[in-house]
């Protein structure tokens, strides 16, 4: 687990001490934890995940996801699942159209 504490913390580019005030813990304190000298509570845990918006089962066992989905995702997830069939294959083919359009003003910018 403090690997993925570790993990989590580099990949938001956030070294101790600016991780630690997010969460509401002293340098030392979270220096500590991460070193595994004191062991990491649930309740930092939860601070963590609601902070950071990282999954508790990713900080707890490494499986799925770091990262909850955006609520971009959820939004989408719920207005999806309350279309017809021929509405989701409608909206379905919008949206590659959408992508196919984000691709090549991408490669344009390259260029």
């Amino acid at each position: 687990m403090l690997d993925r504490l570790r993990q989590l913390r580099k990949v938001l580019e956030l070294n101790q001490r600016d991780f630690s005030k997010k969460i509401g813990l002293s340098q030392t304190s979270y220096s500590m934890i991460e070193s595994g000298i004191n062991p990491l509570s649930n309740k930092n845990i939860k601070v963590i995940c609601s902070v950071f918006g990282v999954s508790e089962n990713w900080i707890k066992t490494g499986e799925g996801n770091m990262f909850l989905a955006s609520p971009y995702d959820k939004e989408l997830m719920l207005i999806f699942g309350n279309l017809t069939d021929k509405a989701k294959t409608y909206l379905l083919s919008i949206a590659n159209g959408l992508l196919e359009l984000q691709k090549s003003f991408i490669s344009s910018k390259d260029k």
